[in-house]
């Protein structure tokens, strides 16, 4: 099992409220999070790779 960054578990929140449009119910298992988003529809890849990348060059 692969555990979430701070990083990655406050971008997969942001994805997640966006969508469903409430809080996420589990954090630190992001292969569940993702999972559950992409039978949703969600292209979370595209999605939380925009938002990692984001908060890279805003922590720099």
């Amino acid at each position: 099992m692969m555990h979430a960054t701070r990083a990655e578990d406050q971008a997969l929140a942001e994805i997640w409220m966006a969508h469903f449009g409430a809080p996420m119910p589990i954090y630190g298992v992001p292969s569940i999070t993702k999972r559950v988003l992409r039978e949703h529809g969600v292209d979370v890849d595209a999605q939380l790779n925009a938002k990692l990348k984001r908060t890279e060059k805003t922590a720099a």
